[in-house]
């Protein structure tokens, strides 16, 4: 394929998030299916997004958040898992939490983190409008 010839076809979808298929057979146009995102009241201005931004680029929230994204986690699973202690992670599920990028389920004692998909799959989307309002 000739990426310089080949026509692409971009196509939003409400059915394949939050999948991005790519597709091409030779002669045909190249087609690129993203998710459309739902809209949302939770439209977060330039702060706020500069926030998020801020707290995921740590390194150990990283780490975090890649476990929170799968499944909910105690903060002290969340410290076996990462070789954290559980004063380091409690700072990072902190500023998670602050910045609005987990949730929190409390069942009994036990407090369950879970990072909040759509906040974090919207950043860019979120982004481009607070640099243009």
């Amino acid at each position: 394929m000739n990426v310089a010839t080949t026509p692409v076809l971009v196509v939003p979808s409400v059915f394949g998030g939050p999948h991005l298929l790519v597709k091409h057979e030779p002669g045909f146009a190249a087609v690129v299916q993203y998710p459309l995102l739902p809209e949302s009241d939770d439209q977060p201005g330039y702060a706020t997004v500069h926030r998020r931004l801020e707290v995921l680029r740590d390194p150990g929230r990283q780490r975090i958040a890649r476990a929170i994204a799968r499944e909910p986690l105690t903060p002290s699973e969340l410290a076996t898992r990462s070789g954290m202690s559980l004063p380091q992670v409690s700072r990072h599920l902190a500023r998670l939490r602050e910045a609005g990028l987990v949730t929190v389920e409390r069942d009994g004692r036990r407090a369950y983190y879970q990072l909040h998909l759509e906040r974090v799959r919207r950043l860019g989307d979120d982004l481009l409008t607070a640099l243009f309002h």
